[in-house]
């Protein structure tokens, strides 16, 4: 429930459109038309609740998957990287992603990698021993 204001009338064939000020519960100021079915959450909104949502998931993410940067961890090699030939792919044991130097020899071993780096949704990082 927010608190209601009427801001004013708009032009249109057979009557004026009514718009109402309103601001939500989180504090946020929104205008509705009064035609709006009530039940519905207006799409700017939506958007500005999505936007809020999706930047604090992204922080977390990244403060989760940055914990792991500078330790050894053990990586399963699976493949040749797709964008460099220079580089195999593995997976940690949580499933995280991580690219390091390597040949099509290393796919199916088990190493000890350093991770270097991390870029959001995989790591980079380098055999050590």
């Amino acid at each position: 429930s927010g608190q209601k204001e009427k801001t004013g009338n708009g032009g249109e064939k057979g009557g004026a459109i009514r718009k109402e000020a309103v601001v939500t519960d989180q504090g946020e100021h929104i205008e509705i038309d009064k035609k709006t079915d009530p039940s519905q959450i207006p799409e700017e909104l939506v958007k500005k609740r999505f936007d809020r949502l999706l930047k604090e998931v992204q922080q977390i993410a990244s403060a989760k998957a940055g914990r792991y940067t500078g330790s050894v961890q053990k990586v399963l090699i699976e493949q040749v990287n797709e964008q460099d030939a220079h580089l195999v792919t593995g997976r940690m044991s949580n499933n995280s992603i991580v690219h390091l130097p390597g040949t099509k020899e290393r796919i199916g071993t088990i190493a000890d990698v350093r991770l270097t780096e991390c870029r959001g949704f995989y790591y980079l990082g380098e055999v050590v021993g």
